[in-house]
């Protein structure tokens, strides 16, 4: 099929999340001497607990349980918690306060993603779709270089609703002057953005750089390269 509009989904698909917030935690736990104050609390076991927190979190921001702040604010309590080691919640909130500031300014890309996006630029209209918060997905996008690639960013705060929630689609494809059909979707997430663009009655491309989930989804790729067999 003939796509007009390419809507990418950022974090983990084209911003490597994992890889940037590593570098920022890392940096973090040797500002603030965290195996001084414990011992125990290793870089690798701190980064192995943010994860795993955070994922959780996030699961729970996208269906609503909880708001942007109570993630942001509760994030490092909760890591600490996970970790049985009592830290200052001064600390935590300093922590969560400095990962906010320095983590989106880190500017690692999803290996391919520049080279993919200059090279669709010239014939598709590119676009983002986002969960993530307005104040931080902006400057991702500026520090690694591709902000400029995109007519649109469309983050869940400015339409009101999160993926997978048909109305973010509805409200990307008004925004971008897009019809459903002329659009295809690319996301690393299932449940947000296959499933969400799916309501929409929008095609998608699940990036899956993992070993792929038992799924039935008919167009599946583990490098972004791969993208262009479907377009």
């Amino acid at each position: 099929m003939p796509y007009q509009h390419l809507l990418f989904d950022l974090d983990d698909t084209l911003w490597h999340f994992e890889r940037n917030a590593n570098e920022t935690l890392t940096d973090l736990h040797r500002q603030y001497g965290l195996q001084a104050i414990e011992s125990s609390l290793s870089v690798e076991a701190f980064l192995q607990a943010f994860h795993q927190v955070n994922r959780q979190l996030w699961q729970r921001y996208n269906v609503g349980q909880l708001d942007q702040e109570t993630l942001r604010t509760r994030r490092f309590v909760l890591i600490f918690e996970a970790l049985s080691i009592q830290i200052p919640e001064d600390i935590c909130l300093q922590l969560a306060h400095e990962y906010v500031l320095i983590g989106p300014t880190k500017p690692h890309l999803i290996p391919g993603a520049k080279e993919l996006l200059e090279e669709l630029r010239p014939d598709y209209g590119l676009h983002i779709i986002t969960n993530g918060f307005v104040d931080v997905q902006r400057v991702k996008m500026e520090a690694s270089g591709i902000a400029h690639f995109f007519d649109t960013v469309v983050t869940s705060a400015e339409a009101g609703v999160k993926k997978p929630d048909k109305q973010i689609f509805e409200y990307t494809l008004n925004t971008a002057g897009a019809k459903a059909g002329d659009c295809l979707m690319i996301g690393d997430n299932w449940d947000t953005d296959i499933v969400g663009a799916a309501t929409a009655g929008i095609d998608s491309v699940y990036f899956c750089p993992h070993p792929p989930p038992q799924t039935q989804h008919p167009r599946i790729i583990r490098q972004l390269a791969e993208l262009k067999q479907y377009l």
